[in-house]
C-alpha cells in the first residue's frame, strides 16, 4: 500500500493453526520485507480472490503455495518499479530489510514506503508509457488431487487397570512428514492439537442416545473431552520429504496427528489386554468397554 506495507488477502481462514502467521512468514522472506509489515486478511470473500478454502489441510500446501507465488510476482514488480526509479537494471537491484539495495554491494538505493509514495501518489515523476504494478494475483492448483497426501506413523504408552476399566496414557509419539516445514513451532503444536483431538475420541467423546432417539449429553457437563491432566506427554518427530506438486514443498499438518491417535490407543490396549485373550473393536474406549470385554459387568 501508499505506506510500504503489503497487503495479503487469501481465501484460506484461520481456525486456530497459525495461517495468518504462516502466510506472512512467506510473503515476508519472498519480498524481504519483516513479517510485522505484512498484514494479512483472512476469509473476507467480498474482496479475496475465490479459493477452495482451508479443508483437507489445504492451509499451508495449497493457500501457502499460492501466497508464495503471487509474493514472486509482485517482488519482480517492486524491481521493476525499482529499476525504473533508480534508471537501473532490475536484475543489479534486490529487496532486503524493508528497503531496496545494489544487489552486489547492498546499498540501499530507496526504501519500500518510499517507492509505493511515488507510485501512488507522483507517478508522474516516472519515465512516460511505464505502468508500475504493485499488485498481483495467484491462484494455485495441484496436478492430480486438491490437496497433498501427508503420512506418518504414532505410537503410544499406557496401563489399562482390569479393576477399574481405566485406562492411563503414559506417552504418545508421532513422527510425521508433512513436507516442507515453514514454520516448525506451529507444525508440532497442531500435530499434538490433532493428537489430543483423536485421544478424545478414543477415550471420551460419545454422543449417547435414549430409545426415543434424544441425545443424552448434549451439553458440556456430560459430554466429556480431554483436559489437559489427562493427557501424555507427546514427542513430535520428522521426516521431511517435500511434495512435488509446488515449489514451496508444503503438504499441510492439519489432519495429521488426528488421523491415527485413536487407532494406536486401541491397538495399545488390546495389546494390554492379549494375556486375557481379549480384543477390543470400539471406541471411546469407557470403563465400561472394557469391563465387559472382560467379562466383569
Amino acid at each position: 500500500d501508499a505506506t510500504g506495507r503489503v497487503i495479503c488477502q487469501t481465501s484460506i481462514t484461520e481456525q486456530g493453526q497459525g495461517s495468518e502467521s504462516l502466510t506472512a512468514q512467506i510473503v515476508g522472506s519472498v519480498l524481504g520485507v519483516s513479517m510485522e509489515r505484512v498484514r494479512v486478511i483472512l476469509g473476507d470473500t467480498d474482496n479475496t480472490p475465490y479459493g477452495g478454502g482451508t479443508w483437507a489441510s489445504r492451509g499451508a500446501g495449497i493457500g501457502g503455495e499460492a501466497a508464495l507465488q503471487a509474493a514472486k510476482v509482485l517482488r519482480n514488480n517492486i524491481l521493476d518499479v525499482a529499476a525504473a526509479i533508480l534508471q537501473a537494471k532490475p536484475a543489479d537491484l534486490d529487496i532486503v530489510d524493508n528497503a531496496v539495495v545494489d544487489i552486489q554491494g547492498g546499498q540501499q538505493r530507496i526504501e519500500l514506503h518510499e517507492l509505493a509514495r511515488i507510485v501512488y501518489f507522483r507517478p508522474d515523476t516516472l519515465p512516460p508509457g511505464f505502468q508500475p504494478e504493485l499488485m498481483a494475483t495467484r491462484h494455485f492448483v495441484p496436478r492430480d488431487y486438491p490437496f497433498a497426501f501427508t503420512n506418518g506413523i504414532q505410537a503410544s504408552w499406557l496401563e489399562v487397570d482390569t479393576r477399574t476399566g481405566f485406562i492411563k496414557l503414559l506417552k504418545h509419539w508421532v513422527v510425521e512428514d508433512c513436507g516442507t516445514i515453514i514454520n516448525p513451532q506451529l507444525v508440532d503444536e497442531q500435530i499434538r492439537g490433532g493428537v489430543v483431538q483423536g485421544l478424545g475420541a478414543a477415550l471420551y467423546e460419545h454422543c449417547i442416545y435414549d430409545e426415543r432417539g434424544q441425545l443424552t449429553n448434549a451439553n458440556m457437563a456430560d459430554y466429556l473431552v480431554p483436559m489437559s491432566g489427562e493427557m501424555p506427554d507427546i514427542d513430535v518427530g520428522h521426516i521431511v520429504s517435500p511434495t512435488l506438486d509446488g515449489e514451496l514443498g508444503a503438504k499441510g499438518a492439519g489432519e495429521a496427528g488426528t488421523a491415527a491417535a485413536a487407532a494406536v490407543v486401541a491397538n495399545a490396549v488390546n495389546d494390554a489386554l492379549s494375556p486375557f485373550n481379549v480384543t477390543v473393536t470400539e471406541i471411546p474406549l469407557t470403563p465400561r468397554v472394557i469391563l465387559t470385554a472382560l467379562g466383569r459387568i
